[in-house]
């Protein structure tokens, strides 16, 4: 009798257990959809405007919480997203790939250096289910910006975000983005120049953050 009661209660335990795991995905899930509607909506990040200069020669500059975005490349070349398209523009031809940005698809992309912290938190959780030793969420300083880190030492990656801006991110030891300097100014043009000219062609981007 003893040892029926003590499996009902183990079997109790795992079952409170799995809920509250059940419960916490799923409450993970709608943080993370919510925040995934409102960053399309046009809130991508969490200041008004800013400036960041990255190691790679990237500048993120933005306004409106992310509604206008610029992202330079050190060559001269340039993305611009607006509520309404993305561009793509290249300097030596001085031509740019136009895109709809369809229900904000492109706000919500790794091309927009956005950082969303709920969905990193989700992904974390998902694998901690399975094991919680390799995965840590924790601090990171990046150009002197105090960042929500995650940590996956198993796949050998890092990365680390700041008021929902991509500032640091690192995989099997090489860092792939980090942010050197932020100001909360923002002076960027985010118009294409008269003198380009559009061309056919697709802008890429994906949800892989």
């Amino acid at each position: 009798m003893k040892k029926t009661i003590t499996i009902v209660a183990v079997l109790a335990f795992v079952a409170t257990m799995f809920s509250g795991c059940l419960t916490a995905t799923l409450l993970m899930s709608k943080g993370a959809s919510d925040e995934k509607n409102e960053i399309t909506q046009g809130k991508v990040f969490e200041i008004e405007k800013a400036t960041v200069e990255y190691a790679n020669g990237d500048v993120l500059s933005f306004k409106d919480y992310g509604k206008f975005i610029r992202v330079d490349k050190s060559n001269g070349d340039f993305l611009i997203i607006t509520p309404t398209a993305a561009y793509e523009c290249t300097k030596a031809s001085k031509s740019c790939v136009m895109q709809k940005n369809n229900n904000g698809e492109f706000y919500y992309s790794d091309r927009s250096y956005v950082f969303p912290t709920k969905w990193f938190r989700l992904e974390k959780f998902a694998d901690d289910i399975v094991s919680d030793t390799n995965h840590a969420e924790s601090i990171r300083t990046v150009a002197g910006k105090t960042c929500t880190s995650f940590r996956d030492k198993e796949h050998g990656y890092e990365v680390a975000g700041y008021n929902r801006i991509y500032m640091y991110k690192e995989e099997n030891g090489e860092v792939l983005r980090r942010a050197l300097n932020m100001n909360s100014s923002c002076n960027a043009v985010f118009e294409v120049p008269s003198d380009y000219s559009q061309r056919t062609g697709s802008i890429e981007y994906g949800e892989k953050f």
